[in-house]
């Protein structure tokens, strides 16, 4: 059966409808499994002018590394290598005989290896396609999902799942591209073609601009390119006519869009409307994980407004619906330390540390407050500069308590530098610390 119908001045989309369901169901799919897409970002940008032509290799991991920080994959044992093969030779196309390929994952006792084929080295933007590629089904496999990974349609799979993760643009742009080889006579010209097709890629983008209810997309839309930018604009009317129905069938869209409003209430320190749309969530989405996630959040904001009582019983269903949640443990020994159960916020502390699905920046700003709560400062001062050091975002809070120690060991100037940051912030709590030692 074809996948597309050719048909001029079209006004639809030139998938058929069997695949654009299997697309609609993958982001479905996709959002049960990962929760909300980065809604809150725009799609990632790559400028390659920041690629180092005499230094690849490094650069490479410079990139590797910022990639599995936006991913989350830090904790993860993972190299990047650089591989020969028969192209590197001088052999011409005709003379490879087998498979060439140009990325491959490989899993090993202890974690992974990425190959990459030296031969896209010198083009940035296909290089940074494989290794995304390649660092997504990572992402797969730690969140169990192993089997997926091993499927026939994995990679049409990855493809999409890169607009999830906020690389649609990059990634769309460059599905299809030339690689060039010349020994000074000759010049080998190689086609690397995507397993998605532009049509399917453009589906999948305009179905994410739904989710995201058409609020950034002039924001990047006119960077995508030729026939992507002009699949994109005939689907983006298409389904402003046609709204998908199947996209949503147990309301995980909903949860989405809930949980990202919920996200801009709390940066907004609207706490108790922030629990109200994340209680959204829970009555739009099953998904464990983010269910998980949220009970987590709703959580912390209870623990924001100072409703410590609120705060342990949804830390606990976190805990509850996925035990080894790094995020709720760890908030969990946080609320303990503010009520004084020192042993028992010890003890959690502990676990949330061993867990991997964890932010340890914030494990060590809670160690620190831990330590203060008992007295003993040099521990606790070791553990804020740790903290300080972990932090790839800024940890809440962690700039008001460092200032507050600081203020207690009698360096009230550089204790209020950092109370300031915190105020600066927008902080509730460090604006009302101000204003009392202030009165």
């Amino acid at each position: 059966m074809p996948f597309f119908r050719f048909k001029s001045n079209r006004t639809e989309p030139d998938v058929i409808e069997d695949m654009r369901l299997w697309i609609e169901q993958t982001i479905t799919f996709l959002i049960q499994t990962f929760g909300h897409p980065h809604l809150d970002r725009n799609q990632f940008r790559y400028d390659t002018k920041e690629y180092n032509h005499s230094d690849p290799h490094k650069h490479l991991n410079n990139v590797g590394n910022e990639l599995r920080n936006f991913l989350k994959l830090t904790h993860v044992e993972l190299s990047i290598e650089v591989i020969k093969d028969i192209r590197d030779s001088g052999l011409d196309a005709f003379e490879i005989d087998g498979t060439i390929i140009d990325s491959e994952l490989e899993i090993t006792d202890t974690g992974y290896v990425i190959n990459l084929s030296n031969h896209i080295t010198q083009n940035p933007v296909l290089l940074l396609r494989f290794l995304i590629i390649e660092l997504l089904k990572v992402k797969f496999i730690e969140n169990d999902m192993l089997d997926v990974v091993e499927q026939e349609d994995v990679l049409i799979m990855m493809f999409i799942a890169s607009i999830h993760f906020g690389f649609g643009v990059l990634i769309g742009n460059n599905l299809n591209n030339y690689q060039y080889a010349s020994d000074g006579f000759y010049t080998e010209t190689q086609r690397i073609v995507a397993p998605i097709t532009v049509e399917q890629f453009a589906y999948a983008l305009t179905c994410y601009t739904i989710i995201d209810d058409f609020k950034r997309v002039e924001d990047w839309k006119n960077q995508l390119s030729g026939d992507m930018l002009k699949e994109f604009n005939i689907d983006l009317a298409f389904v402003e006519r046609h709204p998908i129905e199947s996209m949503d069938p147990s309301g995980n869209i909903q949860a989405a869009i809930q949980y990202y409003s919920a996200g801009k209430l709390y940066k907004e320190n609207a706490f108790e409307q922030a629990i109200v749309h994340y209680s959204q969530v829970l009555n739009y989405s099953t998904a464990d994980f983010l269910h998980a996630d949220t009970q987590n959040n709703i959580g912390y904001c209870y623990l924001r407004l100072r409703d410590y009582e609120n705060s342990i019983v949804h830390f606990e269903q976190s805990r509850s619906t996925l035990p080894n949640f790094g995020f709720a443990t760890d908030n969990l020994g946080y609320v303990h330390i503010v009520l004084g159960n020192l042993n028992e916020a010890q003890q959690l502390l502990e676990k949330a540390s061993l867990i991997p699905t964890n932010d340890p920046a914030y494990t060590a700003r809670n160690y620190a407050l831990y330590h203060w709560k008992k007295g003993e400062l040099n521990e606790a001062g070791e553990r804020f500069k740790e903290a300080y050091e972990l932090q790839t975002v800024r940890v809440d809070l962690l700039d008001l308590y460092y200032g507050q120690f600081l203020i207690e060991l009698g360096h009230k100037a550089d204790g209020m530098h950092y109370v300031q940051t915190a105020v600066d912030h927008n902080e509730p709590e460090a604006i009302e610390y101000l204003s009392t030692i202030e009165s």
